[in-house]
């Protein structure tokens, strides 16, 4: 048997069963090759390893055969030419010690990109082609991510190499990447959040409580969900930021919420914001409020993820198609629009640093309410005329 020849030979097969599976592993510093592959069977473990050995080489060490030891190597300085591992591990390391650390989704897609071929690529030979490939990969693994998921993993890619060029001073020209980007979005596979169009249609609320009072048989639940609902999209708040609430956090008097900041950029997450309530975001907190009850106390016993759950249900039961749980949100802050409030006082209700994001995002606007609120305003206007 092969496998039996490699260990005789001393050549390193490293083949371990785990979990029912076998791991098989070829390592060859000279060729820069790092693979693992797992098989069902022993037979088709030995055949990708003495395939791999017949393509690049045996591997010969010091240590036991079939043992998983690693051949300590000299770190090399970084390069352009170095891969794009090198860049990403440095930059994980380097961002243990900011006060302020990138999007928590940056920092994820980064070490999820660690397990692909595209991280042994060379950073000034990355181009279309291999982050084509690489997208490919990542369209069709478990997840199947969707094209703005993949739009983070481009700009996750951007961000260590401009960091890292910028920390260590190296000169690079990334016009095959801005060219890369450009091409990919062309494509289809990665795209921008762009505007969020989708919200509530005529009679859709209506069949939202229906799912919810199909769903849960328990009054009290009923109950609690639909004021949940009615107040996620009357605050404009974000799910976690809603359901992290306490009493303590709602001053019903001067009708403020102490938010704690979840999703900021360039803040502390943990400082506190107070942000304005309307007159139906008091009433409905005073509705909701027991007649005894703990500053303290949480106002919602429920995870946010749960919640997004849940809402899957609610809408899948009321046959309701494409209406997610954040689009209550767009609904929300659409609606504050269509009030006639400024965008920066919008911007007060729902944390937005940038101004440009609300009139970039929410731009599906209700063409009646907002000519309704113009009627209205022309007829004031007209009466503070008269009065003069």
């Amino acid at each position: 048997m092969l496998l039996e020849q490699l260990v005789k030979n001393h050549i390193r097969p490293v083949i371990q069963f785990k979990n029912n599976r076998y791991i098989c592993r070829y390592r060859n510093n000279e060729h820069k090759i790092d693979r693992e592959a797992k098989f069902d069977n022993e037979k088709d473990a030995v055949a990708w390893r003495s395939e791999m050995i017949k393509t690049y080489g045996a591997i010969k060490n010091k240590g036991p055969a079939g043992k998983n030891t690693v051949i300590k190597r000299t770190e090399k300085a970084i390069s352009t030419s170095s891969q794009l591992k090198m860049y990403i591990l440095f930059w994980l390391d380097a961002i243990r010690g900011v006060p302020y650390k990138p999007a928590a989704s940056t920092i994820a897609s980064l070490k999820h990109m660690l397990k692909y071929d595209i991280v042994r690529t060379p950073v000034n030979k990355l181009d279309y082609t291999t982050l084509s490939r690489y997208m490919a990969q990542r369209a069709q693994s478990l997840t199947k991510p969707s094209a703005s998921t993949l739009n983070v993993d481009m700009s996750a890619i951007n961000r260590v190499i401009n960091d890292v060029n910028a920390h260590l001073d190296i000169a690079f020209d990334n016009s095959a990447l801005i060219n890369a980007g450009r091409l990919l979005r062309k494509s289809g596979q990665i795209k921008g959040s762009g505007e969020k169009e989708r919200r509530l249609r005529h009679g859709e609320w209506k069949l939202l409580l229906k799912g919810i009072y199909a769903t849960k048989k328990n009054r009290a639940l009923r109950q609690n969900y639909t004021l949940i609902l009615r107040l996620y999209i009357s605050t404009a708040l974000r799910c976690s930021e809603l359901l992290s609430l306490t009493w303590e956090d709602v001053d019903i008097e001067n009708s403020t919420i102490n938010l704690v900041i979840l999703k900021q950029r360039g803040k502390r997450k943990g400082l506190v914001k107070s942000i304005p309530m309307l007159d139906k975001t008091k009433k409905l907190f005073l509705k909701l409020r027991p007649h005894d009850f703990s500053l303290k106390e949480p106002i919602f016993h429920i995870k946010a993820k749960s919640m997004s759950t849940d809402f899957t249900k609610f809408v899948k039961s009321a046959g309701i198609k494409g209406l997610s749980l954040h689009d209550l949100r767009t609904e929300g802050i659409s609606r504050m629009l269509e009030m006639g409030l400024t965008i920066p006082i919008v911007a007060c209700f729902t944390g937005h640093r940038e101004h440009t994001t609300i009139t970039r995002i929410y731009t599906n606007l209700c063409a009646k309410r907002v000519a309704t609120k113009v009627s209205l305003i022309a007829q004031v206007n007209n009466i503070q005329s008269e009065w003069h």
